[in-house]
């Protein structure tokens, strides 16, 4: 349950908690929005909480995977909807609650259009009843969770994708 106290923490204490809730904080692994490369796995982070968004990927930055990511953020399900058809992306990590469009919502987008049914989504939310809405790929994690917890999920998802 360390996650709560750090999205409610004042910015002076988030280092220090972060450091509890990561355990070991590894080196920064470089900007993980920087122009994409050839080999590095393009993910949407769609969340209206930037606090959340950001968290996520701090956890991303800093814990060790297979591969560099390109992280793109969005505050809701149309924006990630947008971002999703306008470049290639390897995995959705989104909220299930949102305004506009919600992350439920999207998944039955995604999972209606052939070009995108195969796309993997990792839903967060804090309601202990939601469940992940399609048979579409993906997982489901709920809050609070912790940055390694995160990461296996990603990880897991993304031996996934060819």
């Amino acid at each position: 349950m360390p996650d709560l106290p750090l999205l409610l923490a004042l910015p002076s204490e988030r280092a220090r908690l972060e450091a509890d809730l990561l355990g070991e904080v590894l080196p920064d692994r470089g900007a993980p929005d920087a122009a994409p490369t050839p080999q590095a796995r393009t993910l949407v982070i769609a969340d209206d909480d930037a606090d959340l968004r950001q968290y996520v990927r701090r956890c991303l930055t800093v814990l060790p995977l297979d591969q560099p990511l390109h992280l793109l953020e969005a505050t809701d399900g149309r924006e990630a909807l947008h971002l999703i058809q306008t470049q290639p992306v390897d995995l959705v990590i989104c909220d299930v609650r949102m305004p506009g469009m919600d992350g439920p919502t999207l998944c039955r987008t995604l999972a209606a259009d052939p070009q995108h049914a195969h796309l993997p989504v990792l839903l967060i939310s804090g309601d202990a009843e939601a469940v992940h809405p399609t048979g579409q790929p993906g997982d489901f994690l709920r809050k609070p969770f912790n940055g390694r917890r995160l990461a296996a999920a990603v990880q897991a998802l993304l031996d996934d994708v060819p």
